[in-house]
C-alpha cells in the first residue's frame, strides 16, 4: 500500500477500527518502522505475505525480539533470470538460518523454490486454489 492509496488505507482503518500504519519506502527506515511496531507491540507470531530480502530481514529482527512463531508465504517460482534468483537464494538460506519456514503456493512453487536453496524446516505447501475436479462435477450435475 502506497501513501497516496487513501480508499485502500481508509478501508483497512474500518477494518482495524484503528490507526493503518503504512511503512516507509526506504528500506532501512522501514525495517527500523517495523522494529519500533515490534517492540510496542510485542508480537507472539507473524506471517510475511512476501518472500524477499526485505521479509528475511525484517523475520530476524523480529527473532531477535522474542517473537516464537515466524512464517513466510510464497506463491510465486523462483524467477529465472540470474540476480533476481540469486536474492531468492540469499532469502531462503537467511529464513532457514532464522527457522522461518516458507508455505508455498503449490507444489511447482516449492519445487521451484527447493531448485534454488534447501527450504528451511517445517517448509511445506498450503494450497493457494480450488479443486477444479470438484466444481468439473458439481457442473456437470446441473440440468
Amino acid at each position: 500500500m502506497r501513501l497516496g492509496d487513501g480508499l485502500l488505507r481508509s478501508t483497512f482503518e474500518e477494518l482495524n477500527s484503528g490507526e493503518v500504519i503504512v511503512l516507509p519506502t526506504s528500506r532501512w527506515m522501514r525495517v527500523y518502522t517495523f522494529y519500533r511496531i515490534l517492540k510496542s507491540l510485542e508480537p507472539d507470531a507473524i506471517v510475511f505475505h512476501f518472500l524477499t530480502i526485505d521479509q528475511a530481514v525484517m523475520a530476524w529482527v523480529a527473532r531477535r525480539l522474542g517473537v516464537s512463531s515466524l512464517l513466510a508465504a510464497a506463491g510465486n517460482p523462483a524467477p529465472r533470470n540470474r540476480l533476481p534468483r540469486l536474492k531468492l537464494m540469499a532469502t531462503i538460506r537467511l529464513n532457514r538460518h532464522i527457522h522461518c519456514p516458507i508455505v508455498c503456493a503449490s507444489r511447482w512453487v516449492e519445487k521451484s523454490l527447493s531448485e534454488t536453496a534447501v527450504l528451511p524446516r517445517w517448509s511445506c505447501v498450503v494450497y493457494n486454489a480450488v479443486d477444479v475436479e470438484v466444481f468439473g462435477s458439481v457442473r456437470s450435475m446441473r440440468p
